[in-house]
């Protein structure tokens, strides 16, 4: 595991310059424990490499206290990841022959899952089958959590009746104290339109969801006038920071109460809020508020917004230069929403395709200044059926931003969706980056031989390329060494190579070019680049770069069965290194190799 864990400091140490990266690695601290090692790199940001090991590592279910250890931390980390899918294909191959305990826990999981993917079904059966069973956890507040996701479950199936039946034996069972079962039984009585009941039920709770779940009450019981209540929802609502789900929550009460009071300007504010926090599935149902739960009422909203300041200002769709104008004029009052309202009319109504595009990208510029600005972008054209049906729907411009965006998200697979057909980059974007992006998209979801195709395009496009441009593409050659796509990294390094004329640069294509041949198990060839990588300013060179190169010389060679010339890039390390333990290591390789001081 340690040495794992080396690899990845010292592919990163070298990627970024760092002059010691042989010697930083004995730094690393030692661990017997490959799970702890596993449960850190998750921690660390990568979380696949984490479950790499746990395929590689996990005890067998033949130990079933050691496997149990492993697949708990496994199905934690799954769910951090919101990998709900692989937690249900989990649980169901996990061996019957695990104690009880380890079964009910696993079980419990699984019904976590399929609640968490919005099948209510399916968790419904999980759950009756426990209860009807007998094995439901032991302990009252056990088995009333257990019917309490029962109800959650009927809730996203649909069955509002059932909800309300089994919320109302929950109620005689256990009563209703906490905040979160009151919560639940009053979105089962606005399921079942007992919205009065609902609002009274919340009345004496302030905190968190309930105010909001009981507000939406009133304004179903008709007890609240929503031109009254879109002016203190807002209100409220603009006072609330980053609270993921109550900021959701709230942002989609308001829109309803904006929704009743014919309020375009509020109501686009607060769905504009709400894609920046998008309910989650549980939420959506709890709500029952219909056209949330995707982009296109914000664009519908927008449409309405900027109609009706175009018609105050007696302003014809398709005279695009004046919206244009109306825009710039509200960004210089502060009315940011009011100009998204007009860039995203001019963009899917204007007849003229230049100004469509320009609308796509002016309101693509303001959206990222905002708030959440990529996840509202993401909403907008990703999660929006009816206006953007397929992925090709959607103008090219927009899909090259979306890509940034899904890369920032860590959502490889559709970075490659949005940019697969696209072979030319848009108007007005630098094709040397975009051809760039385009190829490490496909390097890093899974195609490294089509990035590398792409990119040895671009280096027949581009003949000449500055030191810049050349730094640019060895970040995407980096990606295909991390993937382990050597033969297609050596190719490319070694034309980068050609094209180089800094120094510096050269002894780093050159250490680099080495790297790949190491893993190639081409000894030879990636020691003498090690030393070409060492002594290009000159022979006796004995800089920081040229020692951590010598080092892995001398270790290439000792491999390829050249000892005699590794003891001597030892002995001359070992001249010019004062440092305690630098020198211990060199003395413990020599050693190794039958040599001394």
């Amino acid at each position: 595991m340690r040495s794992v864990i080396a690899g990845i400091y010292g592919r990163f140490a070298a990627r970024r310059g760092a002059r010691f990266c042989w010697l930083l690695l004995l730094a690393l601290p030692a661990s017997a424990d490959v799970l702890d090692e596993a449960v850190e790199l998750a921690r660390a940001g990568v979380p696949m490499l984490a479950l790499t090991l746990f395929d590689q590592h996990q005890p067998g279910p033949d130990e079933p206290e050691a496997w149990m250890r492993w697949e708990r931390e496994r199905i934690a980390l799954l769910q951090a990841a919101d990998r709900h899918e692989a937690v249900v294909e989990r649980v169901a191959e996990a061996p019957r022959t695990l104690p009880d305990e380890a079964l009910a826990w696993l079980e419990q999981q699984r019904i976590l899952a399929h609640l968490a993917l919005g099948q209510g079904e399916q968790a419904r059966q999980v759950i009756a089958q426990r209860l009807w069973q007998g094995e439901a956890p032991p302990g009252g507040d056990a088995l009333a959590g257990l019917r309490r996701q029962l109800i959650d479950a009927l809730l996203l199936a649909g069955d509002d009746a059932a909800a309300l039946n089994a919320s109302r034996r929950l109620r005689h069972d256990h009563g209703v104290e906490a905040v979160e079962d009151a919560l639940l039984h009053a979105v089962v009585l606005l399921r079942n339109d007992e919205a009065a009941a609902a609002a009274a039920l919340l009345a004496g709770h302030g905190s968190g969801l309930a105010p909001w779940l009981r507000d939406l009450a009133r304004l179903r019981a008709g007890t609240w006038p929503p031109v009254e209540a879109v002016t203190q929802l807002t209100r409220r609502l603009r006072e609330l920071r980053n609270e993921g789900e109550v900021t959701a929550f709230a942002a989609a009460v308001t829109a309803e109460a904006a929704r009743l009071a014919h309020d375009p300007a509020a109501h686009a504010a607060a769905l504009e809020r709400l894609g920046a926090y998008p309910l989650g599935r549980e939420a959506r149902a709890w709500l029952t508020i219909s056209g949330l739960d995707d982009g296109d009422a914000l664009w519908e909203s927008w449409l309405r917004l900027a109609t009706e300041a175009g018609n105050r200002k007696q302003l014809l769709v398709g005279d695009d230069p004046p919206w244009f104008a109306a825009a710039e004029a509200a960004v210089a009052a502060g009315d940011e929403r009011l100009a998204r309202a007009i860039y995203a009319l001019v963009a899917v109504r204007s007849p003229e395709p230049r100004s469509r595009e320009q609308g796509h990208q002016r309101l693509m510029a303001r959206l990222l200044q905002a708030e959440q600005g990529g996840r509202l972008m993401r909403w907008l054209y990703l999660e929006a059926p009816r206006r953007y049906p397929s992925i090709e729907s959607i103008p090219p411009l927009v899909r090259y931003q979306l890509s940034d965006s899904a890369i920032t998200a860590g959502d490889l697979q559709l970075a490659t969706r949005l940019l697969a057909d696209l072979l030319r980059p848009p108007p007005g974007v630098d094709g040397y980056l975009w051809h760039l992006q385009r190829a490490r998209i496909f390097v890093l979801a899974g195609q490294p031989e089509r990035g590398a195709e792409g990119l040895a395009q671009l280096l027949e496009t581009y003949p000449r390329l500055d030191d810049e441009s050349i730094d640019r593409m060895l970040q995407v050659v980096f990606d295909l060494q991390a993937v382990e796509a050597h033969d297609e990294a050596v190719g490319l390094l070694a034309a980068l190579l050609a094209r180089a004329t800094d120094t510096q640069r050269q002894r780093e294509i050159l250490y680099w070019l080495a790297d790949s041949r190491k893993a190639q198990g081409e000894h030879v060839e990636a020691g003498l680049l090690y030393l070409q990588s060492a002594i290009v300013p000159g022979v006796t060179t004995m800089d920081p770069w040229a020692q951590s190169a010598r080092y892995q010389a001398a270790q290439q060679l000792a491999e390829a069965g050249l000892r005699d010339d590794a003891r001597r890039l030892y002995r001359d390390l070992l001249r010019v290194t004062e440092d305690a333990a630098r020198r211990a290591v060199l003395l413990r390789d020599l050693r190794q190799l039958g040599g001394t001081e």
